[in-house]
């Protein structure tokens, strides 16, 4: 009787034991608890906007729009940098509480010790999203 006692309780532990509340979600800041807008990574060959946008950030860094009857583009570069490795990375497209799109991006670096090529670069994304008439900002994080 205990063995079967101690087994239950063994069993109720094992099951049990492990659960606990869900921490309490932070609000997030307004701008980005709006709605997420669909985007895409475009590779080359570019359309001629997205290709416009893109060769004028090209080497100087920065970001610009531009966009044809369907699509919106969004070239987002880093500028020159003294070796490979490097990239620019979109971590999400939402329209803002003030009704602007944000674009949150990153640089993201070849990690320590890593071998990289030794030439320049100039890292850059370009992305399309449905065509829109509002403001476009890029956030990096």
């Amino acid at each position: 009787m205990n063995t079967l006692f101690g087994l239950l309780l063994s069993a109720s532990l094992f099951a049990f034991g492990g659960m606990s509340a869900m921490p309490e979600q932070q609000p997030q800041p307004a701008a980005f608890t709006q709605h997420a807008i669909t985007y895409e990574p475009l590779k080359m060959p570019y359309p001629d906007a997205a290709k416009t946008a893109w060769e004028s950030i090209r080497k100087q860094g920065g970001y610009k729009i531009g966009s044809d009857a369907q699509k919106t583009y969004v070239a987002i570069g880093l500028g020159q940098r003294s070796t490979g490795g490097y990239r620019v990375e979109v971590s999400g497209v939402s329209q803002g509480a003030n009704g602007e799109i944000v674009i949150k991006a990153k640089e993201i670096g070849p990690k320590p010790g890593a071998m990289t090529t030794q030439a320049l670069t100039y890292p850059s994304i370009v992305i399309s999203m449905p065509k829109t008439a509002k403001p476009v900002k890029v956030i990096f994080d």
